[in-house]
């Protein structure tokens, strides 16, 4: 699963730990 944030793509697992990634990526864009 991909999660897409702005102009990131976040591969997730849907771990608590990609999630929180994800989370970082969309907060730097």
């Amino acid at each position: 699963m991909l999660l897409i944030t702005d102009r990131i793509l976040v591969p997730t697992d849907g771990s608590e730990q990609s999630l929180r990634a994800a989370k970082k990526a969309a907060r730097i864009s």
